[in-house]
């Protein structure tokens, strides 16, 4: 019998811990709570045996060390196929809790435990998306993963707990389930520095996860007032900025841009996000003035293609007379960019000015 073949393949294996809990896993018939024993043991024996003394795993034992936990990845697919969903669920959150705590005591240099975890979320996600699940299936999933987001391990991997609450999100249909996904997401945030950057930036991140709820359950209209509510967030600003440019509302782009440029003065890629969309409004428009005053502000910040796109905007007996000035100014700032500076004296041929340089 099948029972007679495991028991005499756990007997050859009773010396090699990992043969005998992949064994477990693969061909014993238990039942889901057992299952999900047998998975950590998996994923513990391998972690133990690729550990040195003090309990950490190498960045050269990472791939060994994560086999088990990749194993119970594929039993979760299995358990999906079989029709069982929450158990799928389960043994992948399971995964994605025992390889967080792994990464407090390994190096992940290669970004293979990392690469777990990940897998680990799409598969939860994947579930959520394209399988018909029943109230109570919902509901279990639910629980279990809104009671994971709060977990301590996340403390320090704000990306990993993000992805929990967004796996929450999207089983999240019911007015129960948002109200509570919604009082958890405002605990997270009331407990977080909102002016520190790790603080901002989970802050954004929930703030995308409110919209998505709005947009999928309750419409267009609802989403597009929640994202004027919250410009302060770059990523909100570039979804309106991106709705006016679609509307053709330049003026708008042009307001929000430099609301944008006055509000991140300190944050120089936001700058030049919001001043590209400035430039390319104005562009539009034909406002010749303007476009070439933007361009000459990229210039100055080492932006080669807008003196490119400067220089398309004269003729060449007005521009033989504008370029001397860019050089000037390039020459006497007190930030140096060789690399536009050289380009500029080549372009325009200025052979003696180069050989000086």
């Amino acid at each position: 019998t099948k029972e007679d073949i495991v028991k005499f393949l756990l007997d050859i294996a009773s010396e090699n811990e990992e043969i005998k809990q992949r064994i477990l896993l693969k061909f014993d018939e238990a039942d889901d709570e057992k299952e999900m024993s047998q998975a950590v043991a998996l994923i513990h024996v391998y972690v133990r045996n690729n550990s040195d003394r003090h309990g950490f795993v190498d960045y050269r034992s990472t791939s060994e060390a994560i086999y088990g936990a990749e194993l119970v990845l594929d039993k979760a697919d299995f358990a999906l196929g079989k029709g069982k969903p929450v158990h799928a669920v389960n043994l992948a959150l399971c995964v994605v809790q025992e390889m967080v705590d792994l990464l407090q005591d390994a190096d992940d240099s290669d970004g293979e435990i990392g690469g777990v975890i990940e897998r680990g979320f799409t598969f939860i996600t994947e579930i959520i998306e394209n399988t018909e699940l029943s109230p109570t299936e919902k509901n279990i999933i639910f629980e279990n993963l809104i009671k994971e987001a709060s977990h301590r391990r996340y403390d320090g991997w704000t990306d990993w707990r993000l992805n929990v609450i967004e796996a929450c999100s999207l089983i999240s249909d019911t007015p129960d389930f948002r109200d509570r996904l919604e009082k958890h997401m405002a605990l997270l945030l009331k407990k977080g520095d909102i002016d520190s950057w790790d603080g901002s930036y989970f802050a954004e991140k929930v703030n995308q996860i409110r919209y998505n709820i709005i947009l999928q359950n309750d419409g267009e209209q609802k989403a597009q007032e929640f994202i004027e509510q919250n410009l302060r967030f770059s990523s909100f600003r570039k979804m309106s900025i991106g709705r006016a440019l679609q509307k053709k509302d330049y003026e708008k782009v042009i307001r929000l841009s430099i609301e944008g440029e006055t509000r991140d003065k300190d944050k120089h890629g936001l700058v030049n996000d919001w001043r590209k969309y400035r430039y390319d409004a104005n562009k539009i428009l034909g406002r010749i003035e303007e476009q070439r005053g933007i361009a000459m502000d990229f210039i100055l910040d080492g932006s080669f293609e807008f003196y490119k796109e400067l220089k398309s905007t004269y003729d060449m007996g007005a521009w033989s007379e504008v370029y001397p000035k860019i050089i000037f100014l390039l020459e006497n700032q007190k930030r140096c960019y060789s690399d536009i500076y050289t380009r500029i004296l080549i372009e325009e041929d200025e052979k003696e000015k180069l050989l000086e340089y």
